[in-house]
């Protein structure tokens, strides 16, 4: 049950990470988004590439989620290259 209720989260924060990114698209061409995105991922991506909002969107995350775990983003990021919310056939080695 604890594993189903995590990944319906992810989905969702994946979701609207979609929608968002779609919904800002408008505005700026630039902008890229991928279905398996996570806003605590790209909020990581976005602060080591230099970008003011992206540090502060990493800030805001990381604090949110900090009684549950430090670095929230950096390790969002990490399981996002590893697909550790993929089934594990799907996983890199």
């Amino acid at each position: 049950m604890k594993h189903n209720c995590k990944q319906v989260l992810i989905a969702l924060d994946q979701l609207v990470y979609c929608f968002v990114g779609c919904c800002l698209s408008l505005f700026n061409s630039k902008i890229t988004v991928y279905a398996d995105m996570t806003i605590s991922a790209q909020a990581y991506r976005l602060d080591k590439k230099g970008l003011w909002y992206g540090r502060l969107m990493r800030y805001a995350l990381d604090l949110l989620f900090r009684p549950i775990e430090r670095e929230h983003c950096k390790l969002s990021y990490e399981s996002e290259l590893n697909r550790a919310h993929s089934p594990t056939d799907m996983r890199r080695s």
